[in-house]
């Protein structure tokens, strides 16, 4: 009944408001207003950005013109004819260009010690909270900070356990300008949705990555082991986090100047800056394309 009315009202409002193209991000939500565009003959550019694509995904790559795809390993899990092109992750150009001075000075952190920013996606995850919590008064490396983003829910009792900890640690519930605590930090704890790790190849990066565990088809564990592969990421699964895994694996990376290096170096390989721009001009020429179909068929027709 709701796909039904979704479809109705995904049609109403494409004929009312006429767009040259539709940009479709996948999941359910996007699935009624793409299928209608298609319908309608509008081009339509659907964008995967995981490494393996959700039911949504594979049901409208049936129709609509192109599947612009996060990875490479997500290419042999479509149907043969699909039209695909791997574009890389669209990702915000303010969170590139940023200074380590600025992102320094923007969470007033100490410019000589080396920066681990701890963030569990933008509502924080208790997880990942409970376990730096303890890493803090575990690690070992003695030149470090934190940055951490506990999202709202947490924020309160972390800034408390840290602060009684005497570790120096900046605690926030929202990052707002992510891109001054991508610039300010050595290190990235995260989850590993797509977005993410888009940002943080692009930013060069090294990362310990805990994948979210009940994400759909296991799809942040798949997405982490590209970044492992490569050398530029750690897997910790999420069963096996705590504050003594967490620590020793922070330690084991930051402590080793060559290793941070290393892992930079493989992380900013993986980027693709110019996802967005790809994307837009993939857009522009389908739109092209079909204006022109629509001319011949209009003269043809005559």
């Amino acid at each position: 009944m709701y796909k039904r009315q979704a479809f109705v009202q995904s049609v109403y409002i494409l004929l009312r408001e006429r767009p040259h193209a539709v940009l479709a991000t996948g999941g359910y939500a996007s699935g009624s207003c793409a299928l209608a565009a298609s319908m309608l003959g509008i081009p339509v550019v659907l964008i995967e950005p995981n490494s393996i694509p959700g039911r949504t995904t594979l049901m409208l790559s049936r129709f609509v013109d192109e599947v612009a795809l996060g990875y490479k390993e997500c290419i042999s899990r479509f149907p043969k004819g699909t039209n695909l092109r791997v574009t890389g992750v669209p990702i915000r150009k303010e969170i590139l260009g940023i200074s380590r001075s600025e992102g320094i000075a923007k969470f007033r952190l100490d410019e000589d010690r080396l920066t681990v920013f701890v963030f569990g996606g933008s509502r924080g995850a208790s997880r990942i909270n409970h376990a730096v919590v303890d890493a803090v008064k575990k690690v070992k490396t003695e030149n470090i900070q934190f940055l951490i983003q506990t999202g709202y829910g947490d924020y309160e009792w972390v800034r408390d356990e840290v602060r009684s900890s005497g570790f120096p640690c900046k605690v926030f519930a929202y990052v707002e300008k992510i891109g001054y605590a991508y610039a300010a930090c050595d290190l990235v704890v995260s989850r590993a949705g797509a977005v993410t790790l888009a940002e943080i190849t692009a930013c060069g990066l090294p990362a310990i990555l805990v994948p979210y565990p009940h994400a759909v088809m296991n799809h942040q564990f798949l997405n982490a082991q590209i970044l492992e592969k490569a050398g530029a990421a750690v897997i910790i699964k999420d069963e096996d986090l705590g504050g003594e895994s967490l620590a020793r694996a922070i330690d084991s990376i930051i402590s080793d100047p060559q290793t941070l290096k290393s892992m930079s170096e493989k992380a900013r390989s993986l980027a693709r800056e110019d996802a967005a721009t790809e994307v837009a001009a993939h857009i522009l020429q389908l739109t092209k394309l079909r204006r022109k179909l629509s001319r011949l068929t209009a003269v043809l027709s005559e």
